[in-house]
């Protein structure tokens, strides 16, 4: 193949960073449409676009230099003007997107405000639903009838070469259902054991917690500080902390929200905020505590107005029972394996 060096005539344009951005679905939304595959059965295909980049228009002149062995004595100096987009342009994926967008669009997919990436068709009941999610140039489409299936691909594959299958690994991640349950699981195998390859740990032996819990640090083992280094003059609470991770979840659980609505799952009872500081929940459910919060940047309490708006639920959890521990404390084995189970998380040998 040979590869043309890129030389733009327009090179001296400045291109805007809404010009040339691309959007990619986003990991949570992949969430939302496999679980809602799972709970509502709907059919599975994954769609891999060849050479996907070189369908967009390009709406600039642009040229590249002559590839070597092209050139004719006597016209050196002249350049080839491109008709579609070629690998190297700092736009090419954008005017996939845009291409994408165009001919998915003309089947009746509406793009999600909340995700550009996600396509949706809601039909007369709430379980037929047809949910599309594009990944540069794979695609997730998950429908309730294989009939609707088979004519999104046959409309795609009238416009692009493309190949379907079901989705056992898409964009690396290894998918694998229990219809029975309703569920699907999410692993990722195959690229935890080339990190073992890489760092040379394939033959090391298995721990079952990742941190000994009875271990503790000594004072050599603590990092030390740069005079340099300067402290934080205020400390901050457990309290203050909890109410600026509360702002962080409302903020995530609201774009949840949205997307669910667009597609036709709405949820009217508020989504539950687990928290396991009373205070940091008082601070929320009472907004006169000043003192304790008038140094709080107004952007965290939009949890606030998502507990008015009857969005999100502050729940207490006790500390016993956060979750979030087996990522942050070194728990025992049994805690942490019970902490793994009520999250979902399970060995790939027991799907």
């Amino acid at each position: 193949m040979i590869e043309l060096c890129t030389l733009f005539i327009s090179n001296r344009i400045d291109y805007n960073v809404a010009e040339v951005y691309s959007p990619t679905l986003k990991i949570d939304s992949l969430r939302v449409l496999l679980s809602t595959s799972a709970v509502y059965l709907l059919e599975l295909s994954q769609l891999d676009v060849k050479t996907a980049f070189l369908y967009g228009d390009l709406d600039e002149e642009l040229c590249v230099e002559q590839p070597e062995g092209f050139r004719e004595a006597g016209t050196e100096h002249l350049v080839c003007r491109l008709k579609k987009p070629l690998y190297g342009l700092i736009q090419l994926a954008r005017k996939w997107n845009e291409k994408f967008y165009f001919f998915i669009s003309k089947f009746g997919l509406t793009r999600s405000s909340s995700d550009p990436c996600i396509y949706f068709y809601q039909g007369d009941t709430a379980d037929d639903l047809t949910l599309f999610g594009i990944w540069v140039d794979d695609g997730i489409l998950a429908t309730k009838k294989k009939e609707t299936a088979s004519a999104i691909i046959q409309h795609l594959e009238k416009f692009f070469e493309m190949k379907s299958k079901l989705p056992n690994l898409f964009i690396g991640l290894e998918i694998t259902r229990d219809r029975k349950q309703k569920k699907i699981f999410v692993s990722q195998t195959n690229y935890i054991e080339s990190l073992l390859q890489k760092f040379h740990m394939a033959g090391c032996h298995p721990s079952t917690v990742p941190a000994d819990p009875s271990s503790r640090l000594s004072v050599n083992d603590c990092p030390t500080r740069s005079s340099k280094t300067p402290l934080l003059s205020t400390p901050y609470s457990s309290a203050e902390d909890q109410y600026y991770a509360a702002g962080h979840a409302s903020r995530e659980i609201a774009w949840l929200r949205s997307l669910r609505k667009e597609i036709g799952l709405e949820k009217v009872e508020p989504t539950p905020l687990m928290c396991d500081n009373s205070s940091a929940i008082m601070m929320v459910h009472n907004p006169v505590f000043h003192n304790r919060t008038k140094h709080i940047d107004i952007k965290y309490h939009y949890v606030r107005q998502q507990y008015k708006a009857k969005n999100v639920e502050l729940l207490h959890i006790p500390s016993k029972d956060e979750l979030a521990d087996m990522l942050t404390k070194p728990l025992r084995s049994q805690e942490l394996h019970q902490n793994r189970l009520r999250v979902g998380v399970i060995q790939v040998t027991h799907v």
